[in-house]
């Protein structure tokens, strides 16, 4: 259930229609929509609205207003109905009907259309806050954007919507799993009560819903809640005599419920909202996470927590704590749980990247703070809403309004189960120890590192400084793997691990030898080779004897054009752009960087190519930019420029094998402003980069803001395949720590 409205990105659920109305006048119609408004059904209104527009169709409003409290009412297509028609009419009169037209596209499905409804959108609108309204729409674009790319990526998932016995015909919603019972919301006769029901077989068979021995002692407008782990203590939101919603205690003594006790007021702030409380026990502590309106909130509702301690006998919490801009955006954060399962935060939002209006979104705990928030998918998330991610026995449970043609009724929520996969721990572990010692004594300062092996490649997914106590590895199911182990005085060791058809779980002890190396009295010079020497060769070095780039992709030394897709083809496009910044069209060698002649800004240096793959038949994809921009989830002018020396880089790869085609995704849409760099390390991995198209002004390859790299990272993960990148530090060209995906470079990965 969704508790207010703060804007139209998040819209109030109504909980009946309504009779239908005996009248047949349509200014009486009129005035029952504007009563039912008045008393926020808004259902109703959309209902009584569009009869009356039925009966008296040159009033044009009428379909507007039926449109827009459909639209409220989250009923999208009877939304998209009435608004196409007002649309029709070529008006602006009415309030963003453009902006309403295109999120009832987009919450059915519509992209393409909603994507081109934003545009005209933003190209036509003029009125009141027209930037603000503007930049939403943008958001929305990148919003359709993802949505087919999403759908299109759809996982096979074991989704299920629960049977009647727990959705019926009104709102279901607020799941709770505890000790095998399932607790939910229910609207059943237009008051939301909490139930109850056992599985009583597979996930089909449920016992009757029982209603909550604790209702009695709630008596308002109730919205869901969260239990204790030892189901003592029930924490849930109903409204104050404010009318705001609140969060209050139920204590189970004696196996009696207590009467609802308020939280404390710095909780409950009397003019704000404070809901969709959710519990859990940490270390002796109890840790409340709710979402709340409060001052200090990043847009409408944000995600906030609090703590005391469990023993405790008062419900004193601790001041309430932002959960920051990892987490919360501009528009609002709903129905938190923490899962100490996947010590990550499961949440829903629209301000986020989101197919629908509400998606569902989880940020991984760091222990200090948060990464990135990741959109969870299709099928779990639609064109409509989700939110009440919570987790079973097993599976998962959540909420959605999505329309199910006859299974469910538009626009109400019901409960879907989402069976989880066969949990099967693998695991690789042993000592290093030399092969000349007979007692077989660990060493240490030996580096791992572990690639996960596809039919063309293989990426690096750990690497480590391995200590005296050996190795230990987690492995995924189905999958190969290469070990590579290296250490100062021995030979490099290599194995092969496969995961293949196993059942079960297991533990594998493998210690390995290590041979000593054979001494070398000297290692040989490195001689810098570039495979830019096939475009601009070596002895074009300084500007006196810059090259000039011949207009057409050819080798310099035969005249022949390079074949379309060929890996020549593509480092003459890279170093064209190069050239493209000199007046005279030429570039030079200095220090094995490649440079336009002066007069020109310093590009991005190419000083480590693509490795050399073989020619594609294929002609490339096109660059071609798919949306105006990315959406700006963190806000850079709050940030100053790094120190001179220091730049950050987003890493979204590191492996064995370079291949253009798999990093075509990089370069398409808002991410083609941006450049592959490449980064070539011990045993020959090529780690792949993401930069800016220019040198910095201190000389520096990368952003100077960390909120511009999180920014493209942010769409990185939630947009391409590469959902593992992060942002690293450079410092004076060497790398500083682990790599991180939030704002505090302390919450490394």
């Amino acid at each position: 259930m969704i508790l207010r409205t703060t804007s139209i990105f998040l819209l109030l659920l109504c909980l009946g229609w309504g009779s239908l109305s005996a009248q047949t006048n349509w200014k009486d119609l009129k005035k029952e929509a504007e009563a039912a408004a008045a008393d926020r059904d808004f259902a109703l209104a959309g209902v009584r609205y569009g009869q009356a527009f039925e009966l008296k169709r040159s009033q044009m409003e009428l379909a507007y207003l039926a449109g827009d409290y459909f639209l409220k009412a989250r009923d999208y297509p009877q939304a998209l109905k009435y608004l196409v028609i007002a649309k029709a009419e070529d008006k602006n009169d009415y309030e963003l009907l453009g902006l309403k037209y295109a999120l009832a596209l987009k919450q059915t499905g519509e992209y393409k259309q909603a994507e081109s409804a934003f545009r005209q959108f933003i190209g036509q609108y003029d009125g009141p806050q027209a930037d603000y309204w503007k930049e939403r729409a943008s958001h929305e674009i990148d919003g359709c954007q993802f949505g087919i790319k999403a759908a299109e990526q759809a996982k096979e998932l074991p989704l299920q919507l629960l049977s009647s016995q727990i959705n019926g015909e009104k709102n279901e919603f607020a799941p709770i799993w505890l000790n095998g019972q399932l607790y939910f919301s229910s609207s059943r006769d237009r008051k939301t009560v909490l139930y109850s029901s056992e599985k009583t077989g597979n996930i089909d068979s449920w016992s009757k819903a029982a209603p909550f021995a604790g209702n009695a002692k709630i008596n308002g407008d109730f919205a869901g809640g969260s239990f204790t782990a030892d189901g003592r203590r029930f924490y849930f939101s109903m409204k104050n005599k404010e009318g705001k919603y609140a969060i209050y205690l139920l204590v189970q003594e004696s196996g009696r419920w207590s009467n609802p006790i308020p939280l404390p007021i710095y909780i409950n702030e009397s003019a704000y909202n404070s809901s969709y409380p959710f519990v859990v026990e940490q270390d002796g502590k109890e840790i409340l996470y709710f979402a709340s309106d409060r001052p200090g909130s990043k847009g409408g509702y944000d995600i906030w927590r609090s703590i005391r301690q469990a023993e405790s006998k008062s419900f004193n919490f601790s001041l309430p704590q932002n959960l920051g801009p990892n987490i919360n955006t501009f528009a609002d954060e709903l129905s938190p749980y923490y899962s100490e399962k996947d010590q990550a935060l499961y949440f829903s939002s629209n301000g986020h990247l989101s197919a629908g209006g509400l998606d569902l979104f989880k940020a991984q705990s760091t222990g200090k703070g948060w990464e990135l928030a990741q959109n969870l998918g299709f099928p779990i998330n639609s064109p409509a809403d989700e939110l009440y991610y919570t987790e079973g026995a097993k599976g998962s449970f959540f909420v959605s309004n999505r329309s199910i043609e006859g299974q469910t009724a538009p626009a109400n929520e019901n409960i879907y189960y989402l069976g989880a996969a066969k949990n099967i721990e693998l695991k690789v572990e042993g000592i290093i120890y030399a092969e000349s010692d007979p007692k077989k004594e660990p060493i240490a300062d030996v580096q791992i590192q572990l690639f996960e092996q596809t039919a063309d490649n293989e990426e690096l997914v750990y690497s480590a400084k391995l200590g005296l106590q050996g190795y230990s590895i987690s492995l995924e199911a189905n999958k190969r793997y290469l070990v590579i182990l290296t250490a100062e005085g021995y030979q490099t060791a290599s194995f092969e691990l496969a995961t293949l058809d196993i059942k079960r779980s297991e533990t594998q002890n493998n210690p390995i030898a290590l041979r000593a190396a054979e001494l070398v009295t000297q290692a040989p010079k490195k001689e810098f080779k570039s495979p830019f020497f096939a475009i601009v060769p070596q002895e074009y070095t300084g500007e006196e004897k810059a090259f000039e780039l011949p207009k057409r992709a050819e080798d310099p030394k035969t005249g022949k054009a390079y074949p379309a897709g060929s890996t020549e083809a593509e480092l003459y496009e890279r170093v064209a752009k190069i050239a493209a910044r000199s007046p005279s069209n030429k570039v030079y060698w200095a220090k094995n960087n490649l440079l336009p002649l002066k007069g020109e800004e310093e590009p991005i240096v190419a000083n480590t190519p693509p490795p050399k793959e073989e020619p594609k038949e294929e002609a490339p994809k096109s660059n071609k930019k798919l949306g105006k921009g990315l959406h700006k989830h963190y806000d850079e002018s709050q940030e100053d420029a790094a120190e001179e020396g220091v730049s950050y880089v987003i890493q979204v790869s590191a492996v064995r094998r370079y291949k253009a085609a798999k990093y075509e995704e990089l370069q398409e849409g808002p991410l083609g402003d941006y450049e592959l760099s490449f980064e070539t390390i011990e045993l020959n991995i090529t780690r792949v980069l993401v930069v800016p198209p220019r040198r910095n002004i201190d000389g520096s390859i990368g952003f100077k803001k960390k909120t511009e790299a999180l920014n493209i990272l942010y769409h990185i993960i939630n947009s391409t395949q590469f959902t593992k990148a992060f942002v690293i530090e450079y410092k004076d060209g060497e790398r500083v720590g682990k790599g991180f995906r939030g704002l505090s470079q302390d919450d490394e990965i």
